[in-house]
């Protein structure tokens, strides 16, 4: 388990940037969870906080059940894979992996049966001899992992550790955190600003904005409801009208009850389809859906799918649409575009 209580942290002394206002934070025991914001939000610093590498200013954390706040970072009981791997360039990929168990004091037959294991556990055999600019990044994050898990860890902290990485790679290497995860079964503190990423490797993650977490759940929570305009404009494409731009088409989102401030919805909850636009820009059907007419401005090849910009009296809005479908429409085509009701998010 980690837990970090109230934490605060101002960098530049006495009148200093913020970067942490209060922030709380519980991982239970076993759980991927990944802290997502945009650069600068604060999570870096949370991470290093909890590995013991900053001090808080004020605030507590827990590793295992155990209150770590005043100990030095070798003492938390955590293990840590950096955005550069942090390799050792003069030791060999065994000498990387077992530098944990050596500073342990452990003997060194347990040494030789530990690196062993994880040679074949991260697809490392043949490669013990070999010096980190000698591997690929995969394999030289494979390496960090092995190493990081070698001293047997209560946490595994990762900050960005596929950043560096190509697309294709990171894809691969994600897949494979998962499996290592499944397999160790470690408590997992994941820093990411990649929202793909923390949405496919979390059991729980949370959404950080200028010192604070603004928005936790799970992943299909916080994508299809998040309870937060902050949350819901940074997590994924987002269509939003505001205030008196909200069409009256698409109704008032109860405003009596909750302001109806701000509508948002999702592209692939748009429905598009043929049809000509109306005079007055909205149309509604026996359907119940709510509805726009609007002009075709583009669209964009998506692989799975298109991506359709649409011109209506509200303004640009994204749909995505079945790439048999889209095929037929030209820049021009007037389209007319429903908006179920079960997907309309009110801020």
């Amino acid at each position: 388990m980690i837990a970090a209580k109230g934490i605060h942290k101002v960098f530049g002394g006495r009148g200093g940037a913020a970067a942490l206002r209060g922030a709380d934070l519980e991982i239970a025991d076993g759980e991927f969870f990944c802290l997502l914001g945009p650069s600068g939000c604060g999570k870096t610093t949370l991470l290093r906080i909890v590995a013991g590498l900053e001090q808080a200013d004020s605030g507590t954390v827990h590793v295992g059940g155990r209150d770590v706040t005043a100990e030095a970072p070798h003492k938390r009981g955590c293990a840590l894979v950096f955005q550069n791997y942090a390799l050792w360039p003069h030791l060999t990929v065994g000498e990387n992996i077992a530098y944990g168990l050596e500073v342990q004091g452990k003997p060194k037959p347990e040494i030789r049966a530990a690196l062993a294991a994880a040679l074949l556990t991260y697809q490392l055999q043949g490669m013990e001899d070999r010096f980190p600019h000698q591997l690929s990044g995969g394999q030289q994050q494979r390496v960090a992992l092995a190493r990081a898990m070698a001293v047997k860890p209560h946490a595994l902290l990762m900050d960005e550790p596929l950043s560096n990485l190509d697309a294709a790679l990171r894809k691969s290497l994600r897949r494979e955190l998962l499996e290592f995860h499944r397999r160790e079964g470690s408590t997992v503190l994941y820093v990411t600003h990649d929202q793909e990423e923390a949405l496919a490797l979390s059991d729980r993650m949370a959404v950080m904005m200028e010192g604070h977490i603004v928005e936790l759940g799970s992943p299909k929570e916080l994508y299809a409801r998040p309870r937060t305009l902050e949350a819901a404009l940074f997590l994924g494409d987002m269509n939003v009208f505001r205030g008196d731009a909200v069409p009256a088409a698409l109704g008032n989102g109860g405003a009596g009850d909750n302001g109806g401030k701000t509508l948002c919805i999702r592209p692939e909850n748009v429905r598009a389809q043929a049809g000509k636009p109306a005079s007055d820009g909205s149309v509604r059907d026996t359907s119940r859906d709510a509805a726009l007419s609007g002009v075709l401005a583009f669209s964009e090849f998506a692989g799975t799918h298109a991506l359709l910009g649409v011109e209506t009296a509200a303004g640009r809005v994204l749909a995505r649409a079945p790439l048999a479908e889209a095929a037929a429409w030209e820049p021009g085509t007037g389209l007319r575009l429903e908006f179920p009701e079960e997907h309309l998010l009110w801020y």
